[in-house]
């Protein structure tokens, strides 16, 4: 567990997945080579699971409301795409993975993914999440990190980059997984579509006024 510990330190100071880059913050005396042997074990692991990396990270976390980040992202395993939705806490303007599942590539959205090998992108379907999907990863999370710890979920990372903006994207919205998480207590920013029409105002309309840093909040229905 103390390697595991010290590679995902590494890894945050690194802010990188290259294993040399990693060894290059691993606080032990050794060369290189060794310390890059040493991050390559812990990574390719095959016993290790994705439970033993929250044990490290949980203790980590500071005491408090925390804000919470969903977003679905494209990794890759060597050549071949990972469609990940992923659920992490936002520290020091970066978000950190705590959750996270694999998706199917079958759906309506169209991306351009590269293989780590440097090769010329390649136009694959990626499957959008499903309410279930988003649900059950957020349930995962709430057996350790309970709701009353969440500040607020912000689905999608870059709503936390535009706040008070109306954007286009709306994966993460629908009336079943709004619904279970105001049913547990869950505060949610999302982004939606600018022709939204919120109390007879097109959404885009409500935001126009916002000063950096101010934000308008939404009341639904019960």
């Amino acid at each position: 567990m103390f390697r595991l510990a010290e590679v995902l330190l590494g890894i945050f100071q690194a802010e990188s997945a290259m294993h040399q880059n990693i060894a290059l913050h691993l606080s032990r005396t050794a060369s290189l080579d060794s310390k890059t042997r040493v991050v390559a074990r812990v990574v390719h692991d095959l016993q290790l699971t994705p439970q033993d990396v929250l044990n490290v990270l949980l203790p980590l976390l500071l005491d408090g409301k925390l804000t919470m980040v969903m977003d679905r992202t494209t990794w890759h395993d060597g050549e071949t795409p990972l469609n990940l939705l992923v659920l992490g806490v936002a520290l020091s303007g970066v978000v950190l993975p705590l959750a996270w599942t694999v998706l199917p590539h079958q759906g309506n959205v169209l991306a351009r993914t590269a293989p780590m090998t440097g090769t010329a992108p390649q136009e694959r379907t990626l499957g959008r999440s499903s309410w279930a999907a988003r649900i059950l990863l957020v349930a995962q999370l709430l057996k350790v990190l309970p709701a009353k710890r969440w500040a607020v979920l912000i689905a999608d990372r870059r709503a936390s980059v535009v706040i008070g903006a109306v954007l286009p994207k709306n994966e993460f919205v629908g009336k079943r997984w709004c619904a279970w998480l105001r049913w547990k207590g869950i505060k949610r920013c999302f982004r939606i579509k600018e022709t939204t029409r919120i109390d007879d105002l097109l959404a885009k309309d409500q935001v126009l006024e916002l000063q950096p840093g101010e934000v308008r909040s939404v009341f639904e229905n019960a």
